[in-house]
């Protein structure tokens, strides 16, 4: 893969990330989907640069970020408005 095609996963695993983040608070559970292809396109833009310097490292680690932030988040709701409505059976 060439190096142009690891900046763009870079800057895609950022957008997903950021979409898991703020769609784990709007909706809840729908945040784990889009964290886990934020993930998924990280490691790809890992792999593709190995050891080498990645140009794009910052948007990668903010993603990886927003994306474990988002996913926690989404859980975090799923399981809070589950018990509410559960408790007000």
């Amino acid at each position: 893969m060439d190096k142009i095609r690891g900046i763009e996963r870079s800057v895609s695993c950022l957008r997903w990330g950021l979409s898991s983040f703020l769609l784990g608070i709007l909706v809840p559970g729908l945040g784990v989907a889009f964290a886990a292809f934020a993930i998924r396109r990280g490691r790809q833009a890992k792999s593709a640069f190995g050891g080498e310097w990645n140009p794009a490292a910052p948007h990668l680690r903010w993603g990886f970020r927003l994306a474990s932030c988002g996913a926690l988040l989404s859980v975090v709701l799923a399981a809070a408005v589950f018990l509410y409505v559960v408790g007000a059976s």
